[in-house]
């Protein structure tokens, strides 16, 4: 038997967590678990595979790990009473609340995308400044956290462990090839029972196919074949349609599919939600999508996470770069071709991805490259939707949803002659402009982050390192900021990536940015910089909530969403360091000297 030790926060979630556990993995493995904010660990612990329940638990937990493997659970939502949402009046106002800001509005987000959109959500959670009484609150186990005017309480109780972790876990402890369809089986047979209860409202059907299609991917070979052809009907309506695990094998095989989704894309900074808002409502029409940015903001990343919010996310996710395929050959890869029809073409000719991307998403990546007479023929794709493969007579009707992406301006490629204006503005119709690194600079903590726990590493990263990253200009964007991660990664011998560890030309060329001038810096931003220096230098851990309070205390009106807003400013300005969890915010080198010279 192997040993698995749990580490959640609350009791509550503890208990609920190990029941999980217990019912996927209680025949060839022992569950051990702790509920910290309970109870600290005063014993060694001990087991094949340690499973943290949320990154704030991770970093919380100072004890030693016995050098055992470990892994942060990724959560889904519970779907217990969910269903009674669905006979909710119509417009009815419902206070959504979690322990934070961002898991309120995360909760929100999963509501609509089941399609639960007929009722109006609230954003609740321990110090919002304002918002609007509700009579009607929903949670997913913080009913303590609730206001006591509301009068109903809908618990969804305590989030799952979703089913990448627990494939993860499988894998952990060595298990994979032996249980996986059988712990796959059991979970879809789990949906399946959810899509029961979430059946009607108006004689509509909610369907969790999205659920389904995760787990499938998260799969990787579809091992689920126990599942491979399989419908519930209600009043005559398909819940969940066969999940033509033929066709979807293929698309894996031919790398047709997009694992990415808005999830992947770090960073909560102004710029880069607002771009994911603004994806998230255009990936719900049948527009056509340009992306703009420079090389490594991840315009593909943002491409296949439209196609996983779309309606379109049943069918195959297609890219195309036009920068590295022959001229000569981007008509016939793009269209196919007859038999016969060139000079080397195959006998029985070829389906171009076009047509293999039927019901899908085609993403035309550089699309600055393309030659002219292939965009009279996009142009056509777009206007007719239908193709004509290349030395064919046929028309084609097509059904495929078009995403196109560039670092060029195409503007001046058109003013060149380079580009045609027509196409341009047809691709247009839906407009996504990614925001450089440099624009967004708030969001490499969040990143950097993000990166050590994909790596399973507790490896620290000193302060002067962190400045030196934000004073960077980053002009290979996300992707640099990662080579760079990895590079670190990779050099680092100790506990706590320093100086020495960055990249040589690095070091080389770092410069520290310009004097800020004291036009830059108004009153409020010098009062929450003094405040950092001074409790920093008690070994106070300085964070939003922490400095909203202490200057209320002191007679400032700053909301933690204010004190976040000026915080950004300062770590743009090189003057903090932002990092998640403990760390808290601290204040650079440059910032010691400014006040030095300002204070």
């Amino acid at each position: 038997m192997k040993n698995i030790i749990l580490i959640t926060g609350t009791e509550s979630t503890r208990m609920f967590l190990h029941s999980q556990l217990e019912e996927y993995f209680n025949e060839f493995a022992t569950i051990k678990s702790y509920a910290i904010y309970e109870r600290a660990i005063n014993e060694p612990i001990y087991g094949d595979l340690i499973v943290f329940s949320s990154k704030p638990i991770y970093d919380a937990v100072n004890i030693n790990l016995n050098n055992i493997p470990w892994i942060i659970a990724n959560k889904t939502l519970n779907y217990c009473n969910i269903d009674k949402l669905l006979f909710l009046n119509k417009e009815s106002k419902v206070l959504i609340v979690n322990d934070a800001k961002d898991s309120s509005y995360n909760l929100i987000d999963h509501l609509k995308n089941l399609g639960i959109d007929h009722i109006q959500f609230i954003p609740y959670y321990p110090g919002i400044d304002k918002y609007e009484p509700c009579n009607i609150a929903v949670t997913p186990g913080e009913v303590d956290k609730v206001p006591s005017e509301v009068n109903t309480i809908i618990d969804l109780k305590c989030s799952l462990i979703d089913m990448s972790s627990l494939i993860e876990i499988m894998r952990g402890i060595g298990y994979y090839d032996e249980k996986v369809k059988d712990i796959s089986s059991r979970y879809i047979r789990k949906i399946i029972e959810i899509g029961k209860k979430l059946a009607v409202r108006n004689n509509e059907v909610i369907t969790l196919h999205r659920d389904l299609e995760r787990v499938v991917l998260h799969l990787n070979s579809f091992q689920v074949e126990t599942q491979k052809k399989f419908s519930y009907k209600i009043k005559n309506s398909t819940l969940l349609n066969t999940v033509g695990t033929d066709i979807k094998e293929e698309f894996v095989k031919k790398r047709y599919y997009a694992k990415y989704t808005f999830e992947h894309i770090i960073g909560n900074s102004e710029k880069i939600t607002h771009v994911k808002n603004i994806s998230k409502k255009l990936a719900r029409t049948n527009l056509s999508i340009l992306i703009e940015g420079e090389s490594g903001t991840g315009k593909e990343l943002f491409a296949q996470a439209i196609h996983n919010y779309s309606f379109k996310n049943d069918g195959p996710f297609i890219a195309i770069n036009f920068s590295a395929l022959p001229k000569n050959l981007i008509e016939s890869e793009l269209f196919g071709y007859e038999p016969g029809a060139f000079t080397g073409a195959k006998k029985e000719g070829k389906i171009g991805l076009f047509e293999q991307a039927k019901g899908g998403t085609i993403f035309l990546d550089e699309i600055g490259d393309a030659p002219l007479d292939v965009q009279t023929r996009l142009l056509r794709v777009l206007q007719e939707k239908e193709i004509m493969k290349v030395g064919g007579d046929r028309i084609i009707p097509i059904d495929v949803r078009i995403i196109a992406a560039t670092n060029k301006n195409l503007i001046k490629l058109i003013d060149e002659g380079n580009f045609r204006e027509d196409l341009y503005y047809r691709l247009k119709m839906g407009y996504i402009i990614l925001p450089p690194l440099k624009d967004r600079k708030e969001d490499i903590s969040e990143i950097i982050d993000e990166f050590f726990i994909r790596k399973g590493s507790k490896l620290d990263v000193s302060s002067k390192v962190i400045e030196i990253l934000n004073n960077r200009q980053w002009k290979g964007n996300v992707r640099e900021l990662i080579n760079t991660l990895e590079y670190s990664y990779e050099i680092c011998d100790s506990c706590c990536i320093k100086e020495e560890h960055l990249p040589l030309d690095f070091i080389k060329y770092h410069k520290p940015t310009n004097k800020i001038s004291n036009s830059e810096i108004d009153n409020d931003l010098k009062t929450i910089l003094t405040e950092i220096y001074y409790n920093q230098n008690k070994n106070v851990i300085v964070g939003r909530r922490f400095l909203s309070e202490l200057l209320k205390g002191k007679g400032f009106n700053f909301s933690e969403q204010s004190v976040r807003s000026k915080l950004d400013k300062l770590q743009n300005l090189g003057l903090v360091t932002k990092s998640k969890g403990k760390s808290g915010t601290k204040i650079s080198s440059k910032g010691v000297e400014w006040l030095k010279q300002n204070g």
